[in-house]
């Protein structure tokens, strides 16, 4: 699951009350995810319907569709259901395609930030991915934690950074630390562009993997934002190449 923008507004009473995208932003797009919450009542519904990575050592080169759904359930709590749902591997002549498994998750608001004596605002958010899904593409229950981050350096410029712990079913039964991080732009009111990455170590291995890559969010109305971005591998570990194209709709 990936994050936020800096189209977002840190006091609710600034929230409008129709629907507005970046109020406070889509948490899809670039990969850490962030420490804002839906408005009571609010929905989001996110979607990249093309995402693509090229193949590793271990893996195939992979298609796939993932979404996001949000409601917000209190201001400073809110339920998630995610997936990466119709997936397709390209390894003739063993590829598959089926959906992926749904994941269950519960982001919860924690503190605003007080960046006078170095406090970032932080979030809480425990999710599970399920068995439910085709069965190529079933990993077992794997429960996980992130805590969700944000540095903001200026009215334009924003740091954002989740720092996450997974549990992970192989030939035995894993614990995995990950951290994914932005620094995003905002360059004019509908764009703004980052740069982001991630560190992940891959199952049954120490050695982490690590991609860095760039793109953008552009917001053509109130109640939609486009997100897209393009990222490389900086080990072996990692798919060569990574891009999705997604867009968020508010309601």
């Amino acid at each position: 699951m990936q994050s936020s923008s800096l189209f977002t507004k840190t006091n609710l009473s600034d929230f409008p009350s129709e629907p507005d995208i970046s109020d406070p932003g889509p948490d899809m797009g670039n990969y850490p995810n962030s420490d804002y919450t839906l408005r009571q009542g609010r929905i989001y519904v996110e979607s990249a319907p093309f995402g693509y990575q090229t193949s590793t050592q271990q893996n195939p080169a992979a298609y796939n569709f993932p979404f996001l759904l949000r409601y917000g359930l209190t201001d400073d709590v809110e339920l998630r259901l995610a997936g990466n749902d119709l997936t397709s591997t390209d390894d003739f002549p063993n590829s598959k395609t089926g959906v992926a498994p749904l994941i269950l998750d519960t982001k919860v608001r924690l503190w605003n930030e007080q960046m006078d004596v170095f406090i970032p605002a932080a979030a809480l958010e425990v999710y599970l991915q399920t068995n439910w899904g085709s069965k190529e593409f079933r990993g077992g229950v794997q429960p996980s934690m992130n805590l969700n981050l944000n540095f903001p350096s200026t009215d334009v410029t924003n740091i954002e950074m989740t720092l996450g712990y997974t549990g992970v079913q192989a030939e035995v039964e894993l614990n995995q630390f990950s951290h994914r991080w932005a620094i995003e732009q905002q360059l004019t009111d509908p764009l703004e562009l980052f740069v982001h990455g991630y560190y992940l170590p891959p199952v049954g291995s120490l050695d982490f993997s690590k991609v860095i890559g760039t793109g953008g969010f552009y917001k053509p109305s109130e109640q939609t934002i486009l997100f897209t971005s393009f990222n490389a591998a900086t080990d072996r570990n990692s798919p060569p190449f990574s891009t999705q194209f997604g867009i968020a709709f508010a309601f």
